[in-house]
């Protein structure tokens, strides 16, 4: 019970824009994310379910560390696939079903880390001087 209501609190609070600068420190942390990603796979569905408020923070951040970029990227088919039957018991809940597809989305258009630590977005526009 307490582990969930931790994970609850830390959701909320993470999704309060007040504290957005300790949400982007937290995403940008790949430790919380291997976190969060083993959490998800607790033996409790009510742990798995708060788990998920958070790692989709992670998934949605259009600003990742490359770090995070990187161990997403590389667990992303593993991801997607897990996120089909996960917590498919919730398929009722149209807004948990609407964060799982967006979750699931955001994973599948990742791409490979550049050399230079960016995500590859395609070419990057020429700014004239």
């Amino acid at each position: 019970v307490t582990k969930r209501q931790a994970l609850k609190l830390l959701s909320e609070t993470l999704l309060d824009r007040s504290f957005q600068k300790v949400m982007i420190a937290y995403v940008n942390n790949d430790t919380f994310l291997k976190l969060h990603m083993n959490l998800l796979r607790d033996n409790s569905k009510a742990i798995q379910f708060e788990a998920f408020h958070v790692f989709k923070i992670f998934a949605a951040n259009p600003n990742k560390a490359p770090k995070v970029q990187q161990i997403l990227f590389h667990n992303k088919d593993k991801l997607i696939k897990f996120f089909d039957n996960f917590l498919a018991e919730r398929a009722d809940d149209e807004q948990f079903v609407a964060d799982k597809a967006a979750v699931v989305s955001r994973l599948a258009a990742l791409e490979a880390q550049k050399s230079d630590g960016q995500a590859g977005a395609g070419p990057r526009p020429v700014v004239a001087s």
